[in-house]
């Protein structure tokens, strides 16, 4: 069993498989990612940014051992694009789809573009729609612009009080859905760590 995971904070684009993230069973394409006998359970996708990957953003099999799937505070960036290379038809254009064995979905709060949202097998109970004014995708630049929709977007519950620079979401209001927080500044800089060198024995025998 696969059960109590957490995908957060993420960013993920221009995926040349069919999806950016498939929450699945089944070996698909021979990967030998087949679990036997398992279950997926409890996975929250939380403050994802998905740009463009292949057909969907998010992919949930349609099997009955996907069980507990939330999906909140995403953004999700998805259209007809050259990215798919490999049974590309398998799957429709989708920012996100729900097969139908998959058990216990829940969608919420997520900011589709360029819109409208293409949500199939499960409905958003909180959708945003609009275009995602990223800073410059075309440089991997996925900060948001003021005119973003994924502004405000997020749930006020949202559990994630850090975006994907670990500067502090909004307080006491609704977080911008995806991984970045508008407005919050430069992102903070890494700590150099000192360069030490390794000895490495020589046994000679």
């Amino acid at each position: 069993m696969i059960a109590d995971v957490r995908v957060e904070g993420n960013l993920l684009a221009s995926s040349p498989e069919r999806s950016g993230l498939i929450i699945a069973m089944e070996d698909e394409g021979v990967r030998g990612n087949h679990i036997d006998g398992g279950i997926v359970r409890n996975v929250l996708i939380d403050h994802n940014t998905f740009y463009q990957n292949g057909r969907q953003g998010i992919t949930i099999y349609d099997d009955v051992r996907v069980n507990g799937i939330t999906v909140t505070n995403n953004l999700i960036d998805q259209s007809e694009n050259t990215n798919c290379l490999l049974n590309c038809s398998w799957y429709q254009i989708a920012h996100v789809e729900r097969g139908a064995k998959a058990q216990h979905v829940t969608v919420s709060h997520n900011a589709y573009a360029p819109g409208p949202a293409m949500v199939f097998g499960v409905t958003d109970t909180v959708p945003s729609t609009g275009i995602a004014a990223f800073v410059g995708p075309s440089v991997r630049e996925f900060h948001l612009s003021s005119n973003s929709v994924a502004i405000d977007a997020g749930s006020p519950q949202s559990p994630e009080p850090l975006d994907f620079d670990g500067q502090t979401r909004t307080v006491g209001a609704a977080p911008d859905a995806g991984a970045f927080e508008f407005g919050t500044g430069a992102p903070p800089q890494p700590t150099p760590v000192p360069r030490q060198k390794l000895f490495v024995p020589v046994i000679w025998r």
